[in-house]
């Protein structure tokens, strides 16, 4: 087994993968006796061959034993698209606040390729709260009271050039609200 020298408190900061192809070996550095005097790392080279021997090949763990492996495989098939799923709504959502970032500086006038980046006038946080927030109480007789849009909320609504200070809607004025905005073409420059 070739020994390589590696401070054992460097392996400390490095990911825990490379670990499992390690082994500490402690030994003499005078005898070469293996002992408890000074530890060294050395590659695990059985560990190597092993996952060398399963290249090409996907495995799953599981512990649903009653199961049979093609049901199990169409499990783990469902959690990826869960999972993709799940990245794409981020990437989808990240584009959006690109566009909303991008349309306030062009209502703004602004350059919208300088030096500052998009976050120049309105940050990807400021725009998730302002939304987040912006909500409506349901009223006696069908009505509905939005509450005050923050003024972060007012410069992303007069950048999509949409009228957000309602007073007192129904359902439908809002339904209508929510058609307009699904019809505005956010690509538009």
């Amino acid at each position: 087994m070739k020994t390589i020298e590696i401070a054992p408190q460097k392996l400390k900061s490095k990911t825990k993968k490379v670990e499992k192809y390690l082994v500490k070996i402690d030994y003499d550095k005078e005898t070469g006796e293996v002992k408890d005097i000074q530890t060294k790392i050395a590659i695990n080279w059985d560990k190597i061959k092993e996952e060398q021997s399963l290249f090409g090949y996907y495995t799953i763990l599981t512990s649903e034993l009653e199961k049979t492996d093609a049901e199990i495989i169409n499990k783990y098939h469902v959690l990826s698209r869960i999972e993709d799923s799940f990245r794409i709504i981020k990437n989808d959502l990240e584009g959006m606040i690109r566009l909303i970032q991008y349309k306030i500086l062009k209502h703004n006038d602004k350059d919208t390729l300088n030096s500052n980046g998009w976050e120049s006038r309105i940050t990807t946080e400021r725009i998730r709260d302002s939304l987040k927030e912006y909500k409506a109480d349901i009223l006696p007789n069908g009505y509905y009271r939005l509450n005050k849009p923050t003024e972060d909320l007012k410069i992303i609504l007069d950048a999509l050039e949409i009228d957000g200070e309602l007073k007192l809607p129904t359902l439908s004025e809002l339904q209508k609200l929510k058609s307009e905005i699904k019809k505005k073409d956010f690509f538009c420059t």
